[in-house]
């Protein structure tokens, strides 16, 4: 309602109000004149005119306050003590403003008019009093509105009794009015005889009033309650069908014909049944479910399958109410159309499902975190196999199982970091399973809204697998590149060894040519020297030349000998042999060529360097270049790990005839390995020499060269003792006479 047409309500029913006061103070005046009136006669003015208002006032009492506060029907915008001290306010306004208006008029009365007439008289008083308290009483009721709203008269008096208290008031005074008049209109003798013209004037008096105030507002609200209903019949979403006591259809709604399908006559007088599915209770069976109104169970639904015109089937919510009326019993039967829920409940149930099965069944661990709090929410089966805890036991511990205190914080971090739209990852990190064994995890993280609530969903991968291949990758790479560098390092020894042979040569070649001309010459010098004394030969006595020029002549072919035995040794060492499994070579011939190669290193980091060849050692099969190239890196590290040179080294060969094996051992004064140490000093790429160019990938390479040709490396040391690492290699065949080995 727009506030213009509740203004218009208002002043409607307070223009009704205002016709009943008037009413009401008219019929009170007259009948108080009426009896009253002897009695002002013997009395003096001002008691009359007292005694007057307050009898007027003490029957005004009661209609007054029931017309203005008990049926007063309250804005619900008022605050309850407000309205109900503006209701009593505005009765002692009005009582008030009668109590004034009466007294004053009878204190002037037996000035203004004759009162010899007593009927007229009454009836003067009684008019002057309505009609001046009709302008202030209309101006209180228009200021101090309530906002009551009545639709009709009915509406303001509230119950049937106040109806009929208003046409006995209503004949009350319409009979006291038209005696009055009678008794100044005809000659007492002729008004006594006209009983029916009595009756005939009372009752043209009260039909107006009774058709005004009681017919036309009834008739008027009848048909409002009518329409209000209809609108409402009409515009509901569910479908309404009132039903006789034998089922069949009286009223059939629009939101009826739309469910089914059915227009209204085509139903309306057949049985309901029409409507229910085929394997739905009949409505003889229906109808001993029905509830009673005002029953405080309410109405119960209960859903049905129905039938449209088309046949098709449908989902209904059904209330059933039982209605008795004038002693016949009809039947409420309220329907909703819920297969569209129903469908969507059914969806969703479905999609659910296919999100837990993809959750259960996911190979990633899948964990839900509380924003804020990594509390774990919920956790998928393979979470539960992985890290070996039960769904309770995430729950009641949380993160703190999933890893160990080194890894707890950064995996906290990644988590709380997690954001909408951005995602937070962790590569790997020590995972920790409930018997203890350590695995290594990958975990993705990101915030998701799941029926509308935030959740940080996280994903565990074990990758240890992955990342000991990608150790593997790494090795293997790193053999390629050793591979590769072995090769270049070999074209370019070829490439020297070529260069310094051909000077070499010529050294070898023309020394001992000279060594042969030397002698013949030194013949002649010494006769000369015989003769005429010593003398000088390149800033050297001849005497001194002649003793040690064998000396010098031996040095220069020991030299250039040893020249070309260290070229030759550099190009088998960087000699490509692809095939080793039916080589076979000396153990002592590739320990000598390594300590020719390394000469130079041995002496500059020690001055006790020991090599002790086994004799008669048997020849072993594979690759003689490779296996040097074992024994060179032991030397390397054997040389590296001295403190000083007055530290040794010890190079040996043995033979263990009980295992059938060839050894070569590499024993150092050095500075010797910790435990710790010990337990990763042959995996790729540990060094403890990072700072000055170690790779750490010697020790695993050698290792895997042993393995290729069935042998195997150990090693023991003590810090601050020294190390010896042994390669076993398997004999290719028994010795002939073989040295013990030492234990």
């Amino acid at each position: 309602m727009t506030e213009r047409q509740a203004d218009n309500s208002a002043a409607g029913s307070d223009g009704g109000l205002f016709i009943l006061l008037l009413l009401a103070l008219f019929a009170t005046g007259l009948a108080v004149m009426e009896l009253f009136s002897a009695t002002f006669l013997h009395i003096g003015r001002i008691p009359s005119a007292l005694l007057d208002s307050g009898v007027l006032i003490g029957l005004l009492l009661w209609p007054v306050w029931y017309l203005i506060v008990l049926s007063h029907r309250p804005n619900p915008r008022d605050v309850a003590h407000l309205r109900r001290q503006r209701q009593v306010l505005l009765f002692l306004k009005i009582l008030a403003t009668i109590f004034v208006v009466n007294t004053t008029l009878m204190l002037f009365e037996p000035q203004l008019w004759d009162g010899t007439n007593r009927q007229l008289s009454n009836l003067i008083d009684a008019s002057l009093v309505t009609l001046v308290c009709a302008p202030i009483l209309r101006v209180l009721l228009t200021r101090d509105n309530l906002q009551r709203q009545p639709d009709s008269l009915p509406d303001l008096l509230g119950t049937p009794m106040g109806i009929y208290v208003l046409l006995l008031f209503m004949v009350f005074g319409a009979d006291l009015l038209q005696e009055n008049l009678m008794a100044l209109v005809l000659p007492g003798s002729l008004y006594l005889s006209w009983q029916i013209v009595d009756a005939i004037i009372t009752t043209i008096l009260v039909a107006p009033a009774l058709w005004f105030l009681v017919a036309l507002p009834l008739r008027r609200r009848m048909f409002n309650e009518q329409s209000r209903i209809r609108a409402i019949h009409d515009q509901l979403i569910d479908a309404v069908v009132t039903l006789d006591a034998d089922g069949r259809v009286q009223s059939f709604n629009p939101a009826a014909e739309r469910i089914f399908a059915y227009p209204a006559a085509a139903v309306v007088g057949r049985s309901v049944n029409l409507l229910l599915g085929p394997n739905e209770p009949q409505f003889e069976n229906l109808a001993g479910s029905a509830v009673e109104p005002g029953n405080d169970q309410g109405h119960p639904f209960r859903e049905l399958s129905g039938i449209r015109q088309d046949g098709s089937e449908l989902v209904m919510e059904v209330s059933l109410s039982r209605i008795q009326q004038y002693g016949r019993t009809e039947f409420l039967l309220v329907m909703r159309d819920i297969s569209s829920r129903k469908e969507a409940a059914r969806a969703l149930r479905e999609s659910e499902n296919r999100f837990r099965e993809i959750f259960e069944q996911s190979e990633d661990a899948i964990v839900f975190f509380k924003p804020g709090s990594c509390s774990i929410i919920d956790v998928n089966n393979t979470t539960t196999h992985l890290f070996g805890y039960n769904k309770e036991e995430l729950f009641a511990e949380g993160l703190d199982l999933l890893t160990g205190a080194a890894d707890l914080a950064r995996l906290k971090l990644t988590i709380s970091g997690a954001g909408r739209g951005t995602a937070t990852s962790l590569d790997t990190f020590a995972g920790q399973r409930k018997d203890g064994e350590e695995f290594v995890v990958s975990t993705r993280c990101k915030i998701m809204t799941l029926q509308g609530i935030d959740l940080v969903y996280c994903t565990f991968r074990d990758v240890t697998e992955r990342i000991q291949m990608e150790k593997e990758a790494r090795e293997i790479q790193a053999k390629l590149i050793q591979a590769n560098k072995m090769t270049s390092l070999g074209l370019l020894v070829s490439g020297v060894a070529h260069e310094i042979n051909n000077p070499n040569n010529f050294i070898l070649a023309n020394s001992g040519v000279l060594a042969r001309s030397w002698d013949d010459a030194r013949k002649i010098l010494r006769e000369y020297a015989a003769e005429n004394g010593d003398f000088l030969l390149g800033g050297i006595a001849f005497s001194e030349l002649d003793r040690h020029s064998p000396e010098l002549f031996a040095g220069i072919l020991d030299g250039a000998t040893r020249i070309n035995e260290i070229v030759n040794n550099l190009k088998g060492f960087a000699r490509q042999e692809r095939q080793i499994a039916g080589a076979r070579f000396n153990l002592n011939q590739v320990a000598t060529a390594a300590v020719t190669i390394l000469h130079h290193q041995l002496v500059k980091f020690t001055e006790y360097f020991h090599l002790d060849l086994a004799e008669d050692l048997p020849l072993v099969r594979g690759s003689g270049q490779q296996i040097a190239q074992v024994v060179i890196n032991l030397l390397m590290n054997a040389c590296q790990a001295l403190p000083g040179r007055s530290h040794g080294i010890w190079l040996t060969t043995l033979y263990d005839a009980g295992a059938g094996q060839v050894l070569v051992t590499v024993r150092d004064e050095g500075c010797g390995i910790t435990p710790e140490q010990g337990r990763q000093i042959m995996d790729p790429f540990f060094t403890t020499k990072l700072d000055s160019g170690g790779t750490g990938l010697g020790l695993s390479i050698c290792q895997s060269i042993l393995r290729e040709h069935q042998g195997v490396l150990e090693f023991s040391s003590l810090p601050g003792q020294g190390t010896t690492f042994t390669a076993r290699l398997p004999a290719a065949e028994p010795a002939k006479e073989s040295a013990p080995c030492p234990q």
